[in-house]
């Protein structure tokens, strides 16, 4: 039976019938049936569904993986310095039991290394062998070395000669002074009496003994580069006589 259809008893049509929709999927309706001869109605009704297409689930990102945190660098140190009179180009190594490491010395004469790991090397230099038996390296510092190792030139004098006498106010100290006129004339040094200002002599000509001048301060003197003799004497005519000795050997420095 057809949707709009109808059936009737006098037909002699019986039921149960199944009602569907032509020509479209549907579900049937089965079961339905007709008294005896008795007229009934029934009213369906069909909804008309329009499939969907299932949505396509977004999938879950994927999970963020964490940062990977680098290792920290090894440790090192550096050697750094000068070789003086080597070729530009010349090879350097630095070597130790578990390693050698090579650098070249450049046209100004500097050389590096970088990045060298903790521990005791020996430096050689082509042509000239080690120049170096025991070169420390130190974590996160830098060693320095110059071939030759470069020392350090003492201050220049800015005085030739400077005669000390000693403080002015020790005893004794202005019978120097005059018992010296005649040599002070003749060599012309600096006079003076303060230990400080006698550094800055090449020669320092003490007059008097360890009263004027202590041996501790002689010694200072000598450490800070300067050439010094001292004139002693027993009394005043033995000292005024040194002045004299040395006057007629026309040298102001004893021998």
């Amino acid at each position: 039976m057809g949707a709009g259809s109808s059936f009737a008893p006098d037909r002699e049509e019986r039921g149960p019938l199944t009602v569907f929709v032509e020509g479209l999927p549907s579900d049937d309706v089965n079961g339905m049936g007709l008294p005896l001869r008795r007229h009934v109605q029934y009213i369906l009704t069909w909804r008309r569904v329009t499939a969907q297409a299932a949505e396509t689930p977004t999938p879950a990102p994927a999970p963020t993986p964490p940062p990977v945190t680098p290792p920290p660098p090894p440790p090192s140190g550096n050697v750094r310095g000068r070789i003086g009179n080597a070729a530009a180009g010349a090879r350097l190594v630095l070597k130790s039991a578990a390693r050698a490491l090579d650098a070249l010395v450049a046209s100004d004469g500097l050389y590096s290394f970088t990045n060298v790991p903790p521990g005791m090397y020996t430096l050689e230099l082509s042509g000239v062998g080690v120049i170096n038996p025991a070169l420390s390296v130190t974590e996160n510092q830098t060693s320095v070395f110059d071939y030759p190792p470069v020392t350090n030139a003492p201050a220049k004098k800015v005085l030739k000669h400077y005669l000390l006498l000693g403080p002015g106010t020790q005893p004794g100290a202005m019978t120097n002074l005059i018992l010296a006129l005649d040599y002070i004339v003749h060599f012309a040094p600096v006079v003076g009496f303060a230990v400080d200002e006698a550094l800055n002599a090449e020669h320092v000509t003490i007059v008097g003994g360890a009263n004027a001048v202590s041996a501790q301060e002689e010694q200072r003197l000598r450490e800070g580069g300067c050439l010094v003799a001292r004139l002693q004497a027993a009394d005043s005519y033995a000292l005024e006589n040194l002045f004299q000795q040395l006057l007629a050997s026309g040298s102001p420095f004893p021998s």
